[in-house]
């Protein structure tokens, strides 16, 4: 079955799945939620702004292919889950079909997917929102959002439409000929902000409010500055904690991933693809990050402790 004109394909209803598909569904565009749990052929769903009223909505999803072909997809899932979407839903896909990564990270990818599908990466700059309850979704902050294809370059025209239907929605899209640049920033705020929630078991917002915590993010940066600096990266300690520091107090109200998966019991972390690539990295070039180290070596523990051995 063909593709309807402009239908976009949402996988995952974490908190920037469900906002993600109400701002597209409010520009009348046709939109579809990919979920895990089959929730029937159309779920009810709840969206606000932390200024606006409540906004209740259906949203057609879907748990499973059922013959149509998919040709816009937007991809919210943990970067562990990848494989496990395309493994699904990989054969679904239109022959030039736009795949919009928006994980947090770095060394996922899909295998096996056709030649001619477009793979984009997105960087959220602070494109956040936090689950308030089932189906209910609070969108706290619209700060830019980076795209771009890992081989550099301008946009395609084919995307152009995309591209423009995304800034209409209210996303303030920036394309980048540099999105590998901007996913080792981000790696390395995360590497901040999801290891320290863990630790002090606290929200994000936290961080800063609490001296030794805003200490910690401090050392972190450091750490990871000296990193980023021999890697020849444009991301000095300073810069990269006044950027961690906004993206703190962009999200003050939010529960990182990380400790989300570790209060719901997941067997499984984001950290493996955030902070090992970083430490992977440091260990080639002999730059210790002992700090950074001993606190990815404590989240992993607390999962292995939490839901038994197998955590990465």
């Amino acid at each position: 079955m063909d593709p309807a004109p402009d239908h976009w394909h949402v996988v995952g209803d974490g908190a920037i799945g469900m906002a993600l598909a109400h701002r597209l569904h409010r520009q009348g565009r046709p939109v579809t939620l990919i979920t895990h749990e089959d929730h029937g052929r159309t779920r009810e769903l709840s969206y606000r702004s932390l200024r606006g009223p409540e906004v209740r909505w259906r949203c057609d999803v879907l748990a499973r292919p059922d013959g149509r072909l998919l040709e816009r997809v937007l991809v919210t899932t943990k970067a562990y889950s990848v494989e496990e979407v395309f493994a699904t839903w990989g054969e679904a896909l239109a022959g030039h079909a736009s795949i919009y990564y928006l994980q947090n990270g770095l060394d996922f990818e899909a295998r096996g997917l056709p030649g001619s599908v477009r793979v984009l990466h997105v960087v959220n700059g602070g494109f956040t929102a936090f689950v308030d309850g089932p189906g209910s979704v609070v969108q706290s902050a619209m700060n830019p959002i980076w795209i771009g294809t890992l081989d550099g370059g301008p946009p395609p025209e084919a995307l152009a439409g995309d591209l423009a239907t995304l800034g209409a929605a209210g996303f303030e899209v920036r394309w980048t000929d540099a999105i590998r640049l901007h996913r080792w920033e981000k790696a390395g705020i995360n590497t901040v902000i999801n290891t320290l929630t863990v630790l002090n078991d606290c929200l994000n917002g936290q961080l800063l409010e609490r001296p030794p915590l805003a200490e910690d993010v401090r050392r972190l940066c450091t750490e990871l500055g000296a990193l980023f600096t021999a890697m020849g990266l444009p991301f000095t300690e300073g810069h990269l904690l006044e950027s961690t520091q906004a993206i703190i107090e962009g999200t003050a109200h939010n529960v990182s991933s990380t400790l989300q998966d570790l209060r719901a019991g997941r067997p499984r972390h984001e950290l493996g693809y955030i902070t090992r690539p970083l430490l992977e990295e440091a260990a080639r070039r002999s730059i210790p990050m002992p700090t950074c180290e001993a606190g990815y070596r404590e989240v992993s523990r607390r999962f292995e402790a939490a839901v038994g051995p197998g955590t990465p």
